[in-house]
């Protein structure tokens, strides 16, 4: 059977995507013809077949055939009397993410995972891909090029692969290890090329050196400089696609930071998911969720090793390194769910309700415990094995014994690989911090301080966050409250989240400001507010401060006694690749 799929734009400005697959040397009554319900890197069902329309399927002498559409991503065709069949479709692309697909008069953006369809039973075949686009617009993708078609050697590949089309598109090069890296960028920005690459080439040889093997000959950073606020990056095999914005700033620090470490992460993706995969995912299902209880890993262990390699690598300082890990370490004290739920556990979760809020105080972060979870990791097994091995040799050991060897891994490869290493430390943490909800701060107080790093605390300014544990935003008819502390003041008052308040006075009658600062413990006093909600017209409720302080920050510092030796430790920047 031979695949062979066309793209283009016929009417851009609609933003949909003109689709034709064509398929021949059939030999089978029926065909089951489908479009993937979710895409690797976001796990969570994305029911891509809501962006399709127009749907024609026509028999080798170009009359229509009959189908039947047997679930909501799936077509059954007889193709009982014909040898081919060409299957065209408009497909809605107006999602300017680092995932999926946009269409516009000066772009065209495909992630095929989201628009191609496949034969059930048949992604092993190769396939091909032709664009219809203006013979003069630039072309950017990982896969190889055979005359005016693109090639894969099978779906799986095809769909790992964004396509970038545009008039303009800048393309700059560097090498390591004798690697092609590529650099291309749409959009308008003013970003400099040779520093650009100058950072690139810190944390890309860094990686290289530390996990001694690089699954492909050639990379593709793809960067779309989007005019609007934004951040977004998702990884794939041979590439990466980078969504920032606004465009005009991306050359100032504190977004083009975000630029060199979302590329940092989004390239150690390659090793971590992308070829060292959990066995629930290996091989990818596309029609269905593929549950693992090992986000922690595939997106945790990559969270903390972005950041990590900046470090390493000389482009962050230790105070631009702490304040990152700081950051991971705030979100995680302000989610009330770290004690209502373990990260093995929120793994699942990322398919119910992983990118959104959801309920309040119920869930925990794959991306942030992750990190949290593999800095300690790393700590202890750097002091247990006086800094001769690291969470380094745990990703080498994985990458050898697993990825290369085509087999995935379960969460019990991964304690007994960190165990091997670190010694029974590692299997308390697992037992206590990854297989429970709790709180990590403790914990990370205790390993920090080995390495003469400590946890500042830092009360909230804010007067009703700090004092009474309710933070709150404004409202057309005052304040509305977005989040309340489990068992401070605000809680004990019976208030709640979506509660909207009309009035704040103290005892005294006197109208109080919610977000001044507070430079005194003394000034918290009764509060008496009138609250409402979508259920239950004004009633009044009184706030009682107590001794405690709520949405407190953290900063991680190096304490004074933190010397050469327990620095370099810390750092491991001399970790060996043994």
């Amino acid at each position: 059977m031979i695949i062979h799929y066309k793209i283009g734009a016929i009417k851009p400005h609609t933003h949909f995507v003109d689709i034709e697959m064509y398929v021949k040397e059939i030999n089978a009554d029926a065909l089951e013809i489908c479009i993937p319900v979710w895409r690797p890197g976001r796990y969570e069902k994305g029911m891509f077949a809501k962006n399709v329309k127009s749907l024609s399927i026509k028999n080798s002498h170009g009359a229509p055939i009959t189908y039947k559409k047997t679930d909501h991503s799936s077509w059954y065709i007889d193709t009982s009397n014909t040898e081919s069949i060409t299957i065209t479709y408009k497909y809605f692309a107006f999602q300017p993410d680092a995932g999926a697909c946009y269409s516009g008069t000066d772009i065209l953006y495909v992630n095929p995972i989201h628009c191609c369809m496949y034969i059930n039973g048949f992604l092993h075949l190769p396939v091909t891909l032709s664009l219809a686009i203006n013979p003069d617009w630039k072309v950017v993708t990982s896969l190889n090029q055979q005359g005016k078609n693109y090639c894969a050697d099978n779906y799986d590949e095809l769909v790992d692969s964004p396509v970038l089309c545009a008039p303009q598109i800048a393309t700059w090069k560097y090498e390591c290890n004798n690697i092609a890296f590529y650099i291309h960028s749409w959009g308008t920005h003013t970003l400099n090329e040779s520093q650009v690459i100058k950072d690139f080439k810190l944390f890309t040889q860094l990686q290289l050196d530390v996990m001694q093997h690089f699954p492909v000959s050639a990379y593709h950073f793809i960067l779309l400089a989007l005019p609007h606020t934004f951040y977004h990056g998702v990884e794939h095999t041979k590439s990466t696609v980078l969504a920032l914005g606004p465009a005009q700033n991306i050359h100032l620090p504190e977004l083009y930071n975000e630029l060199v470490g979302v590329a940092s992460h989004e390239l150690f993706h390659v090793w971590n998911i992308k070829t060292l995969r959990p066995a629930q995912m290996l091989p990818y299902k596309y029609d269905q969720e593929n549950f693992a209880d090992t986000g922690y890993v595939y997106e945790g262990f990559t969270t903390y090793y972005g950041d990590l390699f900046l470090l390493r690598c000389g482009y962050f300082n230790l105070e631009q390194y702490f304040r990152e890990v700081s950051d991971r370490l705030n979100k995680h004290m302000l989610n009330p769910g770290r004690i209502n739920y373990s990260v093995r556990e929120s793994s699942y979760d990322t398919w119910l309700d992983g990118y959104v809020a959801g309920v309040p105080g119920r869930k925990t972060s794959i991306y942030d415990e992750g990190s949290l979870i593999a800095l300690l990791i790393d700590l202890l097994i750097i002091k247990n094995t006086k800094a001769t091995k690291s969470l380094d040799d745990v990703m080498r050991i994985l990458y050898n014994d697993f990825a290369l060897k085509g087999v995935g891994y379960k969460h019990q490869d991964i304690l007994h690989v960190c165990r091997s290493l670190g010694g029974e430390d590692i299997n308390y943490l697992f037992k206590e911090i990854i297989d429970k909800p709790v709180s990590y701060y403790e914990y990370l107080l205790k390993v920090l301080t080995d390495f003469e790093i400590t946890i500042v605390e830092y009360p909230a300014s804010n007067m009703i966050e700090a004092c009474y544990g309710a933070k709150l935003v404004a409202h057309p008819v005052g304040y509305k409250v977005v989040q309340v502390i489990e068992d401070s003041p605000a809680d004990k008052a019976g208030l709640a989240a979506e509660d909207i308040i009309s009035s704040i006075t103290n005892k005294a009658t006197a109208v109080v400001h919610p977000f001044e600062k507070i430079s005194d413990r003394a000034q918290a006093e009764t509060l008496v507010m009138q609250v409402a909600n979508l259920m239950q017209g004004p009633v009044t409720k009184e706030l009682i401060p107590d001794s405690n302080f709520y949405f407190s920050r953290y900063e991680l510092k190096a304490g004074s006694n933190m010397n050469d030796n327990k620095l370099t430790n810390f750092l491991f920047s001399t970790r060996s690749a043994s």
